[in-house]
């Protein structure tokens, strides 16, 4: 799955921001490590957001069904838990130069960093205080005032006209897939050194019969 551009998010913000800005966040799942989804109800309106620093996927997205959650909770869905659930979404904005997206409700907010292999979920208090990271990062430590990441230099990358879901369902299958190759690739590393034990138990043995 491609990096989302500043253009996409630009766009997804301004789609999902009407529809999410005021609600209530009802509910907060964790479906893997490094990626939350907060159930967000207006009057005639549910919505699921998915923050997530997958490494194979960071992604602003939505999806249309809660996944189970992931156990044990970490600290990222723990703190939201204690301190979001049942409060007032009251913004959602993207830096407007660089792909980093902040999500604000009372008591801190959830900072969304899509930048690369760096990407992080960080969450602060409302003295900008960081609490907790989706992610280890020898830029940020918890209980640090949080600093955006150095903007990067403008780039024409344009946008790639996927909806939140779509976008969602992309990276499903691109986690999926990756999962995938790192189990192929370890069952093939395990028969490598089986039949490399195998090769010396056999030499050990040839060399015995020959004494």
């Amino acid at each position: 799955m491609s990096m989302l551009s500043h253009p996409t998010l630009r766009r997804l913000v301004s789609d999902l921001g009407p529809r999410i800005v005021g609600g209530q966040i009802q509910k907060i799942r964790q479906p893997d490590p490094t990626t939350v989804c907060l159930r967000i109800r207006r009057p005639g309106e549910t919505v699921n957001l998915i923050l997530s620093c997958q490494p194979d996927a960071p992604r602003l997205a939505e999806t249309d069904a809660l996944r189970p959650n992931y156990t044990p909770a970490g600290t990222v869905a723990a703190w939201l838990r204690a301190t979001a659930k049942g409060r007032r979404l009251l913004e959602f904005v993207l830096d407007p130069a660089d792909r980093v997206v902040r999500t604000v409700f009372v008591g801190g907010a959830l900072i969304l960093e899509l930048t690369g292999r760096a990407a992080n979920l960080i969450a602060v208090d409302d003295d900008q205080r960081v609490v907790a990271l989706g992610r280890r990062s020898p830029r940020i430590r918890v209980g640090q005032t949080y600093e955006a990441p150095p903007a990067p230099p403008p780039r024409a990358h344009p946008d790639d006209g996927r909806s939140a879901l779509e976008i969602e369902r992309a990276a499903l299958v691109t986690i999926a897939r990756k999962a995938s190759e790192r189990a192929a690739a370890q069952r093939a590393r395990l028969i490598r050194r089986a039949r490399k034990r195998w090769g010396r138990l056999r030499d050990k043995i040839h060399q015995d019969i020959e004494r």
